[in-house]
């Protein structure tokens, strides 16, 4: 009701009067105060309840919102459990890589092998074959199949295993486990030659620096000798051996047999006799 502009007679008291608006909003009669019109909004509900069940049902549906969430309970909660268990699952998985990458860095893997490890490790615990297992068997698989995918570098099984606290069969067990699953192809792996183990063997004689300058003559020797048929049926990593222990006694870098044995996992009598055997095939004098 609008405030009338002209004065009008009151239906209760007949006063010729002008309504005025008191503080509750309502027009009233300034002589009798009776009410003439009132523009208060009812707040409240617009339902009435007769029993208290339903009292209760109805005020739940008043308080819910256009927008508001109405799934139950016990599914936001299981849908919370999944979010924590794959934050979980992440959390794990980068604590896993973090180790298997500073794993990588003690043996000094190529980065490219390393990614190749990663991408093992992860496809490994994405099949669920981590679940019940311990992961420090699918750090050093990992390692263990992605080096034996590339014939540019080695790495030795006994040393991996030291530095995870494996045993090299469970290692071993594990990789067949992983090419079983189709995670790895075992057919890719490249052919060995001796070339592959110089780098590592000078490396753990502590050479590197001494040998810098005539690493390729020792690579290109080592793999002459590979394809020397009085050689053929010897294992490469022998023939690598006997090659570093050449030149480490021609540079006066020598070191002892069995030092140079041990690190490929043979025999001094075996390095001993292949060492005698590549002047003689050859053609060589070479005082060893």
């Amino acid at each position: 009701m609008r405030q009338p502009k002209e004065s009008f007679k009151c239906p209760e008291c007949g006063a010729h009067i002008v309504p005025v608006l008191n503080e509750n909003g309502e027009y009233v009669c300034p002589q009798c105060g009776v009410v003439l019109e009132s523009s208060i909004i009812d707040p409240g509900v617009p339902w009435r309840a007769y029993t208290r069940e339903q009292e209760l049902r109805r005020a739940t549906a008043e308080k819910m919102k256009r927008g508001s969430d109405t799934t139950p309970y016990s599914v936001r909660q299981q849908f919370k459990i999944g979010i924590s268990r794959v934050r979980a699952s992440e959390a794990s998985l980068d604590r896993y890589l973090r180790e298997l990458e500073n794993v990588c860095r003690i043996l000094r893997i190529p980065s490219y092998i390393k990614d190749d490890a990663v991408s093992f490790f992860k496809k490994a615990k994405t099949k669920g074959l981590l679940r019940g297992r311990n992961y420090k068997r699918f750090i050093a698989a990992a390692i263990y199949s992605a080096v034996k995918l590339h014939s540019s570098y080695f790495v030795d099984i006994n040393e991996l295993g030291e530095l995870l606290s494996m045993n090299p069969k469970d290692i071993l067990k594990t990789h067949k486990l992983l090419i079983e699953k189709g995670i790895i192809e075992g057919s890719k792996k490249e052919p060995s030659k001796p070339s592959n183990y110089v780098t590592f063997i000078i490396d753990k004689l502590g050479l590197t620096k001494e040998l810098s300058s005539v690493l390729i003559h020792i690579l290109n020797f080592a793999d002459s000798i590979g394809h020397c048929v009085y050689f053929q049926g010897k294992r490469p990593k022998s023939i690598a051996a006997a090659t570093v222990y050449i030149f480490s006694v021609l540079l006066s870098y020598k070191r002892s047999q069995s030092d140079v044995a041990s690190i490929v996992n043979i025999s001094s009598p075996t390095l001993r006799r292949i060492a005698a055997d590549i002047p003689k095939k050859l053609d060589i004098i070479i005082e060893i």
